[in-house]
Order: structure tokens, then sequence, then C-alpha cells
């Protein structure tokens, strides 16, 4: 799971993914990777657009180094749903999977998620597929993988 920034400018909030790997700290009000920054950001499969993404500063003995500027962020957004179309190898026996993908920092709030599909999910009446995705969509709005 990963964290995320979320802050205001001018009466538009947005958010912003971090890429820390693994743990992270606060220190002076700034957000720290522990370890290294991650080159890109995942959720699921979907590679995560750098303009979402928080920059990234590691802490070092001698205080820090920005490994990546901040992107603009995703504007006047709470939540950032990634919909994604799996393999039919990639199903094995299922209709969808929500997972978790970044959380707020201060909160500990969902703020971002992706339901993987499968292709045979578009044969199931209209009325079930419905009820199933707004069933993932509860599950990351409670921070909950199945």
């Amino acid at each position: 799971m990963d964290s995320t920034i979320r802050g205001c400018e001018r009466e538009v909030c947005f958010i912003r993914l971090t890429k820390c790997d693994g743990e992270f700290e606060l220190i002076n009000n700034q957000l720290m990777c522990a370890n290294v920054c991650l080159q890109s950001l995942q959720c699921g499969q979907y590679l995560v657009p750098s303009t979402y993404l928080k920059g990234c500063k590691v802490h070092t003995a001698d205080g820090y180094i920005e490994a990546a500027v901040d992107g603009t962020g995703l504007a006047d957004a709470d939540f950032l749903v990634i919909l994604e179309v799996l393999a039919e190898d990639e199903c094995s026996g299922i209709l969808t999977k929500p997972d978790s993908c970044s959380a707020d920092f201060v909160t500990d709030r969902p703020v971002a998620g992706v339901i993987a599909v499968c292709p045979r999910i578009m044969s199931t009446a209209v009325e079930i597929t419905t009820n199933i995705l707004v069933r993932d969509l509860g599950h990351l709005l409670v921070r909950e993988s199945v």
C-alpha cells in the first residue's frame, strides 16, 4: 500500500501518490522515503502517470536527496479508480478483483484503487455486473482487498 499527500491550492484540492519503496517518515513537515524512491508507480498493472505523483525525497544522514519533483497531482479529486481489463488467463475463476493502491498519509483514508475485470464479466447480466462493480468499489473505499 502506497501513501498519498493531499493538498489544496486556491480552493482546488488534489491528490498525489508517493513513490516511496517501503517505509516513509515525516521530517520537518516533509514526507521522506526511508530507503529508495521507485522509478515509477503501478496500481495493479496500470502505470500511474508521473503527473499524479508526489516528488520523492530520500532521507540521508546529511539531510535528504531529492530524487523526483512533484507532479501537478490529480486536481479536484478525492479518489482515483482505475478499471483494468485482465487477460483471460489471469482470471482463474474470478470476475473481478479489487485492490487498494494508496492511502492518505495523515488520515489513512484510501485515495486510489484498481478494479481488475475479467472479459467474461461482459457476458453477465448488466444488473449483476453493476452489483459486482459497486461491491468492489465499496471494498476499495474501506481499504479492503479481497
